[in-house]
């Protein structure tokens, strides 16, 4: 009884003992109690029915001694006395007078008299106690025919009529009761019950005598005078008490007994459980065949399953450290093949691993026992082996795959897949001297530890690919910018000349722009494998069409620039992709280390600003940095800076060049050109920022603000009433690429009133190719406010003859170096004339740029050119001064006479 759980036990026993002894002792006492009760009213009221039967009888023999009185009761029946009657008298009823002076009249009134008299049958009267008599008084009548008709009345005895208290026992108290009277009680003094109640008492019995004395019934209750005696249920409880106690005990003890049986080998099980809990997994001894020997052995073999798996989670547990911290694959599959080895001992151990993005090649492990090394050896990875090995989730037994080696005689073995997330990547194979068969449980924890070294190959792989993705641009395959920066720190931090070679592909923007960037994506890897084969130098790409080149050891300038030249040669070389053939050129900028500087950043910008400048000298060049370039970056940076700040402080002014007809001499309108009044260095022209505009993108709220200024000015001009011109407005591609550029064209000629007839935008090829249906779109939603289209310098992009079908252009521009060389070049005039004929052949409007001489304008007026727009009629001017121009009239002088559409050409076009 030392633990809680025994006392708990042995007070729930003794509870399970007292409370049905108790419950039962409850229900005893009370059936017998009822059952007493039950016997005492019944013995009440058989002795209330005995005593009614009793003076039933002799009210019986009453009436029959009576009868045997009456023929001679006129002859003096006062006489007669008997012990069962005080008096019996005769009433003569026909003489009331009389009748009225007799004693025993005074008990009955005349109407009970003259009512026993007609009765048949003798009549029982009761006369209540009053004052004469201390009890009721009982006459029995009987009436009287013959010479002296009257009433017999007999006064009963009271001694006769109830008998002698003595008579009955004096345990019982018996009272008769009449209709609402009391007429006899033996004890009156004890009585307490109301002769309206007696027919409701226990032990009451009632006698009729309405038949045989034509009287109410009387009740007789008899009731106890003392309480019976308890010694008989007394002497039961007692000893039910006793066999009771002895029963309790007798539980206690068997409870004892079973608690003892129970909690031994309870503790030995707790005591077990807390070992277990400890640590110590050492067998728990229960001598006992019952549940709890077979919980014993449950948890016996519990707690070596529990210890096995202990074991199994920290062999993982340091393997996942070991993946966690340094991922060491060879030392992570030695500590495999340990653990293994606990499940099945004396194994030798076989990984054999893919490799990764190479077809059917890669390593396989192998230890052969607990000291050996683990060796490595190059092998061929089938595939189908490890697809097939796949559809085995828990190995399979005893047959082994390529390429690992066959079973040897009285060998064993177990394969399984390295599987990730579905995907294979090698095969483990155990091989064993012993059983073939393999328990499940062993079968789990060996597949437990392959996954591991396949999460370990996993995440290798990863590490190299992420190791891969960040130093390796994933188009080309060459190192991407952080590669380049590494090898270059690496070079930098060991004072290793080196050369740096910032290669840029020259207007490669329209590659993707008329090919689609899939096309210039296969052009840059194209690129990329030219650079990769042609040099030993280390290749990389910055981003879009920007490559570096990394010569290390390299410190002589003259070899930098052979190399560069080698390389301006190789990328001018013709690319042929698909059915298309590109022709491309490239600029390079050099810097030296350690000429320049040690930082490889620097170096890298440095490089960067050389290739600038050899586009700026005319492309496909190459440069070498020199100090100076660096004062022109840092002057295009501040001229960026103020570029942004331009607008809001509204440095911007048009200019504006005149467009004449060749036809008539006069001014059909202009062409607005943007120029930047700089507030420290002056008039900027557009060359010099338009470019950086674009690449910055302030080049689309630039010409949203040279449309909406263009338009309101056209339309002063319109309004003054001098002649109404057009308006010619230059788009860039960015700015036509806008989601919202339709709506901001409307918004404009809504706001300044200018007919959108009067408004031309100009455009160039390579704008609309990139997403012709896009363009289409624009066009015609363009075209519904009245706007008018124009190719710009037409012949120097994709010049294709289905877009002039397809799209609604108005006019062609000649590109101004076509113009330039004429007089000169019979290829140039050939082109200007064709192009004109195109044009016209398609009912379009033809305009030569650039005109600046009297034999380029009368070359053009002969080819049937229909407008001009050069300095040799006038430069780009203030809008003032065309106002000026406008209101003269100024027209330009024509050299030829007009021709009429029918004439032929003047002049051959060669």
């Amino acid at each position: 009884m030392r633990s809680r759980v025994s006392r708990r036990i042995a007070i729930l026993f003794l509870i399970a003992a007292l409370l049905p002894t108790s419950l039962l002792a409850i229900l005893t006492y009370r059936n017998v109690t009822q059952l007493m009760q039950e016997q005492l009213r019944s013995e009440l009221v058989e002795s209330s029915r005995a005593y009614a039967m009793a003076m039933l009888g002799r009210l019986g023999l009453a009436r029959s001694v009576l009868e045997n009185i009456a023929p001679g009761s006129q002859r003096g029946a006062s006489s007669v006395r008997l012990p069962m009657f005080d008096a019996i008298d005769h009433i003569d009823t026909g003489d009331a007078q009389a009748n009225r002076k007799h004693p025993a009249a005074q008990y009955l009134s005349d109407a009970q008299l003259k009512e026993i008299h007609t009765a048949k049958i003798p009549v029982l009267t009761i006369v209540p106690a009053n004052a004469a008599a201390e009890t009721a008084l009982v006459f029995l009548s009987l009436p009287v025919h013959g010479e002296r008709d009257g009433v017999l009345l007999a006064r009963i005895s009271p001694s006769y009529l109830w008998g002698e208290r003595d008579d009955v026992s004096a345990a019982y108290n018996i009272c008769v009761y009449g209709k609402n009277i009391r007429l006899y009680c033996g004890y009156p003094d004890e009585a307490q019950i109301k002769a309206g109640s007696a027919l409701t008492q226990d032990g009451q019995w009632q006698l009729f005598l309405t038949s045989e004395f034509r009287a109410d019934p009387w009740t007789i209750v008899t009731a106890r005078r003392f309480s019976p005696g308890k010694a008989a249920l007394s002497e039961f409880f007692n000893v039910y008490l006793g066999v009771a106690v002895l029963s309790v005990l007798l539980i206690m003890l068997l409870s004892l007994v079973q608690i003892r049986r129970t909690m031994v080998p309870l503790e030995k099980l707790i005591d077990g459980a807390k070992r277990i809990a400890a640590g110590d997994y050492r067998e728990i001894s229960v001598d006992s065949q019952d549940e709890f020997g077979d919980l014993s052995a449950a948890v016996n073999k519990m707690s070596s399953r529990i210890e096995w798996q202990l074991n199994t989670l920290q062999t993982l547990s340091a393997i996942d450290h070991e993946m966690r911290d340094q991922l060491n694959l060879p030392r992570l599959i030695s500590m495999v093949a340990a653990a293994m080895r606990s499940i099945v001992p004396g194994a030798t151990l076989y990984v054999a691993r893919q490799a990764p993005n190479e077809f059917e090649s890669g390593r396989l492990f192998v230890q052969k026992g607990e000291d050996a090394p683990l060796t490595e050896d190059d092998v061929r990875i089938s595939d189908r082996e490890i697809a097939l090995l796949a559809e085995h989730a828990n190995g399979v037994m005893n047959r082994p795959p390529p390429p690992f080696p066959g079973l040897a005689a009285g060998e064993a073995g177990w394969s399984i897949a390295l599987l990730w997330h579905g995907r294979g990547c090698g095969m483990l194979s155990l091989a064993w001297q012993g059983a073939a068969s393999l328990e499940q449980e062993s079968l789990a924890g060996l597949t437990e530890l392959a996954n591991r070294i396949a999460v370990a190959i996993q995440i290798q792989e990863r590490e190299q690919r992420l190791l891969y993705q960040a130093l390796y641009d994933s188009l080309t395959g060459l190192l991407n910018r952080h590669g380049v920066e590494e090898r270059i720190a690496q070079i930098t931090a060991t004072d290793t000349p080196a050369a740096v070679l910032y290669v840029d592909i020259d207007r490669f923007k329209l590659i993707n722009d008329n090919f689609g960037h899939k096309m210039g994506d296969l052009l840059l890897q194209v690129i990329a494998a030219r650079l990769r084969e042609a040099t030993t130098g280390i290749a990389g790409r910055l981003g879009g069409d920007e490559f570096i080149l990394l010569l290390p050891g390299e410190d002589c300038a003259e070899k930098v620039a052979a190399t560069a030249y080698m390389l301006m040669e190789l990328l001018t070389r013709p690319f042929a992709i698909s059915s298309e053939q590109f022709l491309l050129t490239c600029s390079i900028g050099i810097a030296l280390h350690p000429a320049e500087i040690n930082d490889g950043l620097t170096l890298i910008e440095r490089a960067d600003i050389a290739m600038y400048r050899a586009k700026q000298s005319g492309r496909n060049a190459y440069r070498f940095y020199d100090a100076a370039m660096n004062v022109e970056n840092h002057r295009r940076l501040e001229l960026e800076a103020d570029l942004r700040l331009a607008l809001k402080r509204d440095e911007f002014l048009l200019h504006y060049q005149p467009k004449v007809s060749l036809k008539t001499g006069e001014i059909l309108g202009a062409e607005a050109l943007v120029r930047w009044r700089h507030p420290t260095a002056g008039l900027i022209p557009p060359l010099q920022f338009i470019g950086l505009a674009e690449e910055t993108g302030l080049i689309v709220p630039l010409g949203t603000w040279v449309m909406r200024v263009a338009c309101a000015q056209a339309l002063l001009w319109n309004r003054a009433g001098i002649k109404p011109v057009s308006i010619a407005v230059n788009v860039s591609a960015r700015q036509f690429a806008e989601p919202g550029f339709v709506d901001v064209v409307a918004d404009i000629l809504r706001d300044t009133g200018l007919p959108g007839t009067c408004l031309e935008i100009e455009i160039t090829e390579s704008m609309i190719m990139n997403d012709v249906e896009h363009a289409i779109s624009i066009f015609h939603a363009l075209r519904k406010l009245g706007v008018v289209f124009s190719i710009d310098d037409f012949g120097t992009g994709y010049s294709s003859l289905s877009y002039l079908k397809r799209f609604p252009i108005s006019v062609l521009k000649i590109d101004q170096s076509f113009v330039r060389d004429i007089e000169h070049d019979q290829g140039n005039r050939s082109i200007v004339a064709s192009i004109i004929g195109l044009a016209h052949n398609l009912q379009l409007q033809v305009l030569a740029e650039g005109v600046e001489t009297v034999a380029q304008l009368d070359y053009l007026q002969q080819q049937g050119c229909d407008e001009i727009q050069g300095y040799y009629f006038s430069h780009p001017i203030e809008a003032s001064q065309f106002s000026s121009m406008l209101a003269e009239d100024k027209r330009l002088a024509l050299s030829l006479p007009l021709r009429s559409s029918g004439d032929d050409k003047a002049l051959p076009a060669n």
